[in-house]
């Protein structure tokens, strides 16, 4: 009796091992194999094309970079300040005298001197050609982001932030959108009251989710704040590309801007191309006074 008993205790702490595995397996399989774990203190996303270049525009720029990018062909993501619509138009220089050009060796793009520091470093602005009432954001160039694309709807109101255990939604196509915080709530409360802060992004028809992946994971949820800039298609699949401020610190302004392409991945899942927008992103004048 005492050996069936035990045999019998074996096997219903194997039934239980396994039941509470293939649960865990469920959930993690519910969410996407884009990136991999949601724990521990790594910032994710952390895999970028190399070739993808993001700009935020709104700080000035070093000769060397702006040498380094002379023979980029960028496009900009630009705002109409009416109608608040979005456009992806081809980036051109404004005329000029040549003079600070030549210093540039042709990059156009960036003639607008500013100053030079007590270092000697001389500081360059964007000074481009744009449309009535627009104001540049990004400049973007990746193999995916060529085309044109005119009147483009920001989903989200720009500079969103999403507290845990709240979210964005809305309709598109006859399908849910959500974008959904989560974290951790840390024990002792003080200082960073939560922790394993990621924003979830959902679609949903009919009740049931097409998709349901996490877009960025980053140890705690401070005064920093993780702030959702754009949703929207910008690489022409009909599809939402995102653009996100992935910095949980509040006074780092270093591999901020995350930018997504769902034509980057192949499969309508949105995908990190680009890991840097080179300027303080955090800077207020990026979307009250533009380029």
């Amino acid at each position: 009796m005492i050996k069936k008993s035990l045999l019998i205790t074996l096997i219903a702490v194997l039934f239980s091992c396994n039941s509470n595995k293939s649960e865990n397996t469920e959930n993690n399989d519910s969410l996407s194999d884009t990136f991999t774990p949601l724990s521990g203190t790594e910032i994710l996303p952390n895999q970028f094309d190399t070739n993808s270049l993001f700009i935020s525009v709104a700080d000035n720029f070093l000769e060397s970079q702006i040498i380094a990018w002379k023979d980029k062909q960028f496009m900009a993501l630009v705002e109409d300040t009416v109608t608040n619509k979005y456009s992806l138009i081809k980036a051109l220089p404004k005329a000029t005298n040549g003079a600070e050009n030549k210093v540039l060796n042709g990059s156009k793009l960036f003639s607008n001197f500013l100053e030079v520091d007590d270092d000697g470093n001389v500081a360059y602005a964007l000074d481009m050609v744009l449309p009535t009432n627009a104001k540049c954001l990004f400049l973007i160039d990746n193999q995916y982001m060529k085309t044109p694309l005119a009147n483009i709807e920001n989903h989200v109101k720009w500079g969103t932030i999403l507290e845990p255990n709240k979210n964005v939604s809305w309709n598109q196509n006859a399908d849910k959108y959500t974008i959904n915080a989560t974290a951790q709530m840390k024990e002792d409360k003080i200082g960073v009251p939560y922790e394993k802060y990621s924003l979830i992004y959902s679609i949903e028809n009919n009740g049931k989710k097409s998709l349901n992946m996490p877009l960025n994971f980053i140890p705690w949820f401070d005064d920093g704040h993780v702030k959702i800039l754009f949703v929207g298609d910008l690489d022409g699949d009909n599809q939402n590309d995102i653009i996100i401020d992935n910095n949980h610190k509040y006074t780092n302004e270093d591999i901020s801007g995350v930018l997504f392409s769902t034509k980057a991945s192949g499969n309508g899942k949105p995908k990190a191309i680009s890991s840097q927008a080179w300027g303080s992103l955090r800077q207020v004048a990026l979307h009250t006074e533009g380029c």
